[in-house]
């Protein structure tokens, strides 16, 4: 009896998330794979990675920020990205990249991926750092997603841009007011 379409992209998730953090499969890890994951993956130089058709049967999302102060808004964008894709990749922006485009942060970039970490749109949270490319030649995405609120800076090209439209009340679920109402 073979697994069911959700089961299958589940697998395919896990194979293509071991692989991306590792820039490969080595053998140790490959040996602890079970055969229908071991069937999705090819050698490729001296590391195993998902075949490329395998690969296709999932829609890879990536989307960033800063998330320093996480709110419903954050939530809610987050939500509607993970509606468009089967796996969701958020990149933390680093602190020294956020400096220079926000004000002060309140929170460290480690405790900001601790914080996406309990979002349950989110698949695996990233720590950017200082070039905003190598993460995405290190995820490969299909599509990149931006917030309504976002200025997207990238172009088209081996993955689609897109940017969320819907918002929830922009007065209320905005970063910088709500440190403004802290006193911050």
């Amino acid at each position: 009896m073979g697994m069911d379409l959700q089961e299958e992209k589940e697998l395919l998730k896990r194979i293509y998330l071991l692989s991306m953090l590792n820039e490969g499969i080595d053998k140790k890890e490959y040996d602890k794979l079970g055969s229908e994951e071991r069937l999705r993956v090819e050698l490729r130089g001296d590391k195993y990675f998902l075949r490329d058709y395998e690969r296709k049967k999932i829609k890879v999302g990536l989307t960033g920020g800063v998330f320093d102060v996480l709110h419903l808004g954050h939530v809610f964008t987050l939500q509607k990205a993970k509606e468009r894709c089967d796996l969701l990749v958020v990149v933390i922006a680093s602190d020294a990249l956020a400096l220079k485009t926000k004000r002060k942060l309140l929170h460290t970039q480690t405790y900001r991926q601790r914080m996406m970490q309990a979002i349950k749109y989110v698949d695996y949270v990233l720590l950017g750092g200082e070039d905003r490319m190598n993460a995405l030649e290190m995820i490969s995405p299909d599509l990149v997603i931006f917030g309504y609120d976002q200025k997207p800076f990238l172009h088209e090209g081996k993955y689609k841009i897109m940017q969320i439209r819907e918002s929830m009340n922009d007065d209320i679920y905005k970063s910088s007011r709500i440190i403004k109402e802290l006193g911050y």
